[in-house]
């Protein structure tokens, strides 16, 4: 009953199964389906309750974690040894293949089962002050954002799916900054995507003051909606905001009476 489109780890898709009339079964949870899940895991198997002069029944199949299919569909449907499903007659069914044109995949193209998450590449994200007087490593009253660089694996799930900078200046909690950056095909050719955060979010962080490190790290979603959190970069910045001023100006000469051509020196602190 699920329209086509992807699913993440722990969707419920509802498999339906219907019957040329309505039958009755001799005990409940005698039928059972098989999804094709692909590789990685076992195929799914779902279970059918009792049915009493039905046309359909109707079981839960949610994604695991591993699961993977382009178009989710059913390899075969088995009875319990010694049971029956009956038509109103009495007639026992004996086929139990699915028609030709009628499997799930037919019925409802894609269903996009996608239980495989995304997976940090282990590369450290790195951060580059924006605008005014570039430092490395530092983030200053001029600047005026920040861009980080996040590397992403060539993964096609990763394409249409999203990247959340967080961050935090210790011991506060993670905050997400800036918007999230859509994944395009060319990040993922390119094995990273570069989000540009402008510098509000960044001196609204709790804690931002001179002298303060800003830990990074990133929440990565791909487009069924899995989300992995990438490690927190070992890179960080630190701020400095602390605009220098001339704190005293004197003298190294003695207080006295000066002619002309006598030389002063005159210090600024």
């Amino acid at each position: 009953t699920q329209a086509a489109g992807y699913y993440k780890v722990d969707d419920v898709i509802p498999i339906q199964i219907y019957f040329s009339e309505a039958v009755t079964t001799t005990a409940a949870n005698i039928i059972t389906a098989t999804l094709e899940t692909g590789s990685t895991n076992a195929d799914a198997t779902v279970t059918y309750g009792a049915l009493s002069n039905e046309t359909l029944g109707t079981a839960s199949y949610t994604v695991r974690t591993g699961d993977y299919n382009s178009s989710l569909t059913l390899n075969s449907i088995a009875i319990s040894i010694g049971q029956n499903i009956n038509d109103q007659a009495g007639n026992s069914m004996t086929d139990t293949s699915i028609p030709g044109g009628k499997n799930l995949a037919d019925e409802i193209v894609d269903i996009f089962v996608d239980g495989v998450v995304p997976v940090d590449p282990g590369t450290a994200i790195t951060m580059v002050s924006t605008g005014g007087n570039v430092v490395a490593d530092k983030y200053n009253d001029t600047n005026t954002g920040v861009d980080f660089t996040v590397a992403i694996q060539s993964d096609a799930s990763l394409v249409g799916g999203t990247i959340q900078i967080k961050a935090k200046i210790a011991p506060n909690g993670w905050t997400s900054i800036g918007d999230p950056h859509t994944i395009t095909d060319a990040n993922k050719t390119a094995g990273s995507a570069t989000i540009s955060v402008l510098s509000a979010p960044v001196e609204a962080l709790t804690g931002f003051a001179t002298d303060a490190e800003i830990k990074i790290k990133a929440t990565v979603t791909d487009v069924a909606g899995n989300s992995t959190d990438w490690a927190e970069s070992t890179n960080s910045l630190t701020v400095d905001v602390t605009r220098p001023t001339i704190t005293s100006a004197t003298s190294t000469t003695d207080a006295g009476l000066y002619k002309i051509a006598d030389v002063i020196n005159t210090t600024l602190g």
